[in-house]
């Protein structure tokens, strides 16, 4: 399910690019990286709507080591348009259009460590060894002016579930959209206590997919997004648009300088 997940929010994404980036180049985040395949098809996709996707990753079980060779064997691709290095989505000559494109943009795919625990009131390990390192590295994410933070089936545990909408808060400018996707009832209790989380943090979610379906003319993404309905009725890939809540913005306008 995580793959469709990722599958699903790289297709919405790409359906609402006009929405997401239309006023100028857009700075992309996302979280939880993996292989990189969803930050990096994107790159493609949207290249000339895009002036950097920021890849992140943990540093636990050497994630991050693993996303940044996927990334670096892959650069070849976004400098030369030669399509061979990025894993296809869609018809090949789309691709190769799309890594063309963002090699003549000048567009930068870029890796980094992201550890949840910095926005938690903890840290761990790593961080604690390399405390400066990691504050740098968090301040530079929180300034980073994200117009999109992406990401798909992040939480395995009630740990993850508290943590993820404090760095969603934490990431999110007033201008920021986050498209995350999310299997619901893929683990007991975990989607009210998420929810409630994001309710918490100040932040707003609805539902845009599958409800946008029929506002994208030609496309059966439900059919191919959900190969294991039948086998597990139960649980459903959904994606959620999140963002700063109307009040929170409202009171970052009329706050005055601390």
């Amino acid at each position: 399910e995580t793959a469709v997940a990722i599958f699903v929010v790289c297709r919405r994404a790409d359906a609402l690019q006009d929405e997401l980036f239309g006023g100028g180049r857009a700075r992309v985040l996302e979280l939880g990286a993996g292989t990189g395949w969803l930050g990096m098809t994107l790159a493609a996709n949207a290249a000339p709507l895009l002036c950097r996707v920021h890849l992140t990753e943990m540093e636990h079980a050497n994630a991050l080591k693993w996303l940044e060779h996927n990334v670096s064997a892959n650069s070849a691709a976004f400098s030369t348009g030669n399509s061979d290095h990025l894993p296809a989505e869609g018809a090949q000559a789309t691709v190769e259009r799309g890594l063309q494109a963002a090699a003549e943009s000048a567009l930068r795919v870029t890796v980094g460590g992201c550890d949840w625990n910095w926005w938690a009131g903890g840290a761990s390990c790593v961080a604690m060894r390399a405390r400066g390192s990691a504050d740098l590295a968090r301040e530079r994410l929180e300034k980073g002016r994200w117009d999109l933070v992406l990401g798909a089936d992040l939480v395995y545990n009630e740990g993850g579930v508290a943590a993820l909408p404090r760095v969603l808060r934490a990431l999110a400018q007033p201008h920021t959209a986050i498209l995350y996707a999310h299997t619901l009832l893929r683990f007991e209790h975990f989607d009210d206590l998420f929810f409630e989380g994001l309710r918490k943090a100040g932040l707003e979610y609805k539902q845009v997919w599958p409800e946008l379906l029929a506002a994208v003319p030609g496309e059966d993404l439900e059919s191919d997004a959900q190969p294991f309905s039948e086998l597990f009725p139960e649980t459903r890939v959904v994606v959620f648009r999140i963002s700063r809540a109307a009040h929170i913005n409202a009171e970052s306008r009329h706050a005055g300088p601390g």
